[in-house]
């Protein structure tokens, strides 16, 4: 017994249509992903940028701390 024509294409329509449910599923997710890895890479610059902030005040403090201990009568009478 064979099934009417009409019912094979509700079939069909109903698989095209799980297939679009899937598919939009995947476009979000794959948009997700790129988010999240353009906030990772923006995070990464951030601390890159907070490292190098933090390693220049570092060697700038060394520096006035070699100046005063080099020169303690300069660095009495020119205060950094």
């Amino acid at each position: 017994m064979s099934r009417p024509p009409a019912f094979e294409d509700r079939l069909i329509i109903k698989q095209l249509l799980m297939l679009l449910k899937c598919l939009f599923k995947l476009s979000l997710l794959a948009s997700q992903l790129c988010t999240l890895n353009k906030n990772m890479i923006q995070n990464s610059l951030l601390q890159k940028h907070r490292a190098s902030k933090l390693e220049n005040h570092t060697m700038r403090i060394t520096r006035e701390k070699t100046f005063i201990n080099e020169h303690p009568d300069d660095a009495k009478n020119n205060p950094t």
